[in-house]
């Protein structure tokens, strides 16, 4: 199924041994030597994708900036696996989590948000048996969009909030409550057992708040790429709580980085302060669909699909990014994601080959253990001038 599809590790064995030196081939300082298509252009815009807005032109060689990558999946890897004990404020840009309803425990499924978070799956899965606790096993996954903006004007906000909202904008009874209930109900269905999805009238789904669902008496984490507003992951950890009242949830980022803020100046004189992460993933892009391997919401696209979990869940799910045709639908070829997916690989080849330094999430129990013996050193100031190297 379309919704449910578990990737396979990325990894051919759970056995494979890191090579233990961390020792790059001196390649040329941004990357593209190495066989890397985009990721490179981060470090060429010097990681600052708002460097404009006054924030410092902080220079990340390629080599910072594939161990900064493994870092956030370590501490996505190390929450899922339940290794990490951590507070919710972390030290400097690594995943701020919120998981203390079942801190030290593993999490059963994970929720990723379409569509950039689509990408951290892959990089998690990837670097699972190389970064996870002896044994884990890798939580099943599956995507769901949650867009902010979508639900936001549900709630009646002013078009040009949507990006920064108030505090106040946010309020579940502002919405249109039958399509809320529709919508949660929707939410349900995608995750009905096998032999009760096809007992349910498509056309109303009010049945399905009392069918039994995969997800009820579990540990479920939600999970963002960046935080920016923080308006996406409260929205989602809201549906998600309503539409599985029996079901323990939990959230994090991959990436909390730094925040940036301006003024913005209304037109009857009235300021304001918006604030943004000062920077994105490579793979992230405000003025395209493409890069990240599926596209948007799409209802009339899925509501053609043969799979009924995808027909269930088309104002929720994600959609391949197509045109339509006279005939139906075509799907459309998106090189950039074939470069994103291709430099993903390339980075859990590299970093399994003893290529990347590791640098353990910051919050481990284990952290020195992990900076000596994982990068093939004798002890920690070892692992600092490695550090200061890259």
């Amino acid at each position: 199924m379309l919704y449910f599809n578990i990737m396979e590790n990325q990894t051919e064995t759970s056995e494979i041994i890191r090579k233990n030196s961390f020792s790059p081939e001196k390649p040329d300082q941004y990357g593209f030597d190495l066989g890397y298509k985009i990721l490179p252009l981060q470090a060429i815009k010097k990681i600052n994708t708002r460097s404009a807005q006054g924030l410092g032109n902080e220079f990340y060689s390629i080599n910072k900036l594939e161990s900064m990558y493994v870092s956030l999946a370590d501490g996505l890897i190390g929450i899922q696996d339940g290794t990490l004990r951590v507070s919710d404020e972390i030290i400097g840009d690594s995943a701020k989590y919120n998981y203390s309803e079942f801190e030290g425990s593993p999490s059963d499924h994970v929720v990723y948000l379409d569509k950039s978070a689509r990408p951290v799956q892959h990089l998690v899965s990837g670097l699972w048996d190389m970064l996870s606790s002896e044994g884990a096993q890798e939580p099943e996954h599956s995507f769901v969009n949650i867009d902010k903006e979508i639900w936001l004007q549900y709630m009646n906000v002013p078009i040009n909030r949507l990006q920064n909202p108030k505090p106040s904008d946010y309020d579940f009874d502002k919405m249109d409550q039958q399509l809320l209930k529709d919508r949660i109900a929707q939410l349900r269905a995608i995750y009905l057992k096998p032999q009760d999805i096809d007992k349910i009238n498509e056309e109303d789904l009010s049945s399905c708040m009392n069918l039994p669902t995969t997800l009820d008496g579990k540990r479920v984490l939600i999970v963002d790429e960046v935080e920016s507003s923080g308006y996406t992951l409260k929205i989602a950890l809201e549906l998600y709580k309503r539409a599985f009242p029996e079901t323990s949830f939990a959230t994090a980022y991959w990436a909390s980085p730094r925040k940036i803020s301006w003024t913005v100046v209304e037109n009857d004189g009235t300021e304001s302060r918006e604030f943004a992460a000062s920077w994105v993933p490579f793979w992230y892009d405000a003025d395209t669909i493409y890069g990240r391997g599926i596209g948007d919401i799409d209802p009339i696209y899925s509501a053609q699909s043969d799979d009924v979990r995808v027909r269930l869940g088309k104002f929720l799910l994600s959609a391949p990014i197509n045109t339509k045709t006279p005939t139906g639908f075509e799907l459309i070829t998106d090189r950039r994601s074939e470069d994103t997916y291709h430099d993903l690989e390339l980075l859990i080849k590299r970093f399994n080959n003893g290529d990347v330094l590791y640098k353990p999430n910051a919050q481990r129990e284990d952290f020195e253990e992990r900076a000596v013996s994982m990068n093939g050193l004798s002890n920690m100031s070892q692992y600092i001038d490695k550090l200061r190297s890259i």
